[in-house]
């Protein structure tokens, strides 16, 4: 009621938003008649120009060889974005794959990343995560970009959308990686063809995704090489 007051007295002309999704939720729900126009967001050109490192030295920095499927999540540890369903789906993947990693990149007020292994309170009876590695630190836009390009999939189940469009959808396409992510707001639209979906806070159906975007990864990636 108080958006809808507030439209129904304001001067504007228009609306300008990042999605064809917040248009027409726009319109079906009757909250602006006037003219939308759809402005998509672009990504930084450290996404679409991200050559500072290989991927062999960015796995062989973390730990990781050229063999381990590895997923990856970016963002705030922020139970809307799903990273505490992320992590219970990825503990049901491992027990089907055990080469199968998980690399959290998570911001803090450290000045510098350093990496450990997953002990996250409260996630489950078990604190301790095979396969879990967490990176705490402020990443710069480079290391960013290059730990994500070094991964195979990406993962960002979130649960709630906490904007118009969250950018980091179109970062990982922009880099060119599988991405699994949920059937929420805009986030299908964003990540375009080719993206698995699932419902959201469901770390089975997650699991389940995670398991084939990976796989299908490792189909691909060995048919190119059949190409040479």
């Amino acid at each position: 009621p108080l958006v809808r007051a507030w439209i129904r007295y304001s001067s504007l002309d228009s609306l300008v938003v990042q999605s064809e999704t917040t248009s027409v939720h726009l319109r079906e729900t009757w909250l602006w008649k006037r003219p939308i126009h759809i402005i998509p967001p672009g990504v930084d050109e450290v996404w679409l120009n991200n050559n500072i490192q290989t991927s062999e030295e960015i796995r062989c920095k973390l730990g990781f060889t050229m063999d381990d499927p590895i997923v990856v999540y970016f963002g705030p540890q922020d139970r809307l974005r799903g990273l505490p369903t992320l992590l219970k789906a990825f503990e049901l993947a491992h027990r089907s794959e055990k080469n199968l990693k998980l690399l959290v990149l998570r911001r803090s007020r450290e000045s510098s990343f350093s990496l450990k292994q997953a002990r996250i309170p409260n996630l489950s009876k078990h604190p301790h995560i095979p396969g879990v590695h967490i990176v705490d630190g402020l990443l710069s836009p480079n290391e960013l970009a290059s730990f994500v390009a070094a991964c195979d999939v990406v993962a960002l189940p979130f649960e709630l959308v906490p904007s118009d469009a969250p950018i980091s959808l179109l970062e990982a396409r922009a880099l060119g990686k599988p991405l699994v992510t949920t059937r929420v707001a805009c986030l299908p639209e964003l990540a375009g063809e080719g993206a698995y979906l699932v419902q959201p806070g469901d770390p089975a159906e997650l699991a389940k995704a995670l398991l084939k975007a990976t796989k299908d990864t490792k189909r691909t990636n060995e048919g190119d090489h059949d190409l040479y």
